[in-house]
């Protein structure tokens, strides 16, 4: 009776989580074992180590190969290939009379602090370009909000295109949360003036960030994509789905081709090693700490500081590139800084998400 009530609530607790594990509804079988079978190899290694160093011993599920046993071979046993998952994915801990309600409750501890992907108060949190435009709206709303424990860096004392650096930076620091807001960024004279310089630098640190996020345990990073990553006529408003459907903007693809390979990256290593990586696509955001120089700047910010020029030139007409006729979604910064932060304690899925108004003008209606 006490191992079957210890493995229903030890059940329970695995459905907490079934983002990472797998859960067998054998309920009322006397069971010596508390099984977990996790969805990732990587994450099973982490959680056991966690285990070891918490006092707690774990066994096999399956102790050798079994669909490499001869007798299997012989008898062709093709039917068997959750052995090979088990052997690889799965161990236990055991069950007895003398595991209770304490051990249980210790058990659940470790795998809430373990598997618990939402900020607290107290959350190490990094925020990867947080002087720019979006980085310093989300600094001071995460202050606003009672997170305090902030690391932040700027270019001069963190080169985040070194990779040494970089990694002697989180092993350091060891931040549990990231945002990867950090990018060489720039408007259309700049995209056309320096593709290069776009794709090394936003590769480089892309590359950088996100590697050594999963090389020192990181629980959760948000990284941010852009718009400019979809298909030139791409129908309105742009579904997640429409990405790689087409080739981007050609002005801006060396850029666009570096944020989808920030996508791609945050993907794979969450389906190779089970990390916790999400990328949240942005419309055309505005506010309080835009750039406006015309080298740099953006849509909105560049339409201001050319009419801007015209009032007090007493210009009698502003020209602007283009048709007019692309359409834009317009994006408040402070609107955007909430949407990320509520995806980073909420969202856990590899897709991409967009995050828009659902409303957009063409570029003729904005100026």
């Amino acid at each position: 009776k006490r191992r079957n009530n210890n493995y229903k609530r030890f059940l329970s607790i695995c459905k907490k989580f079934s983002s990472y594990l797998l859960t067998t509804n054998n309920e009322g079988i006397s069971s010596f074992s508390l099984p977990f079978i996790f969805k990732n190899n990587y994450k099973k290694q982490a959680f056991q180590k966690l285990l070891k160093i918490e006092g707690i011993q774990t066994r096999p599920l399956i102790g050798g190969n079994l669909l490499r046993q001869p007798f299997l071979e012989k008898h062709k046993c093709e039917g068997l290939n959750n052995a090979e998952y088990l052997h690889q994915n799965a161990f236990y801990i055991g069950n007895n009379q003398f595991v209770g309600d304490e051990r249980l409750t210790k058990l659940e501890s470790i795998m809430e602090k373990f598997f618990n992907t939402k900020m607290n108060k107290n959350s190490k949190i990094y925020v990867a370009g947080h002087s720019g435009l979006i980085g310093s709206a989300l600094v001071k709303l995460l202050k606003s909000e009672g997170y305090n424990n902030l690391i932040l860096k700027t270019h001069k004392e963190l080169d985040l295109t070194n990779q040494t650096k970089v990694d002697e930076f989180f092993e350091e620091e060891s931040p549990e949360f990231v945002f990867l807001f950090a990018a060489k960024i720039g408007g259309i004279k700049a995209h056309l003036n320096f593709p290069a310089e776009f794709i090394y630098q936003n590769i480089q640190i892309q590359n950088n960030i996100i590697h050594n996020s999963w090389k020192y345990n990181v629980k959760k990073l948000l990284f941010l994509g852009s718009a400019c990553m979809y298909p030139t006529n791409s129908p309105q408003p742009i579904k997640e789905s429409f990405l790689m459907d087409g080739k981007p903007e050609s002005s801006y693809e060396s850029f666009a081709i570096a944020k989808i390979s920030g996508i791609s990256m945050c993907q794979s290593y969450n389906k190779q090693y089970g990390t916790n990586f999400i990328s949240v696509v942005p419309s055309n955001i505005y506010g309080p700490g835009d750039t406006f120089d015309l080298e740099n700047s953006h849509l909105l910010s560049a339409l201001i500081n050319r009419f801007h020029e015209a009032k007090t030139k007493n210009l009698s007409e502003v020209v602007l590139w283009g048709s007019g006729n692309p359409r834009r979604d317009l994006l408040f910064v402070k609107d955007a800084v909430e949407s990320f932060l509520f995806l980073m304690n909420n969202y856990n899925s590899s897709d991409i998400i967009n995050v828009g108004t659902q409303s957009d003008m063409t570029v003729k209606e904005i100026a």
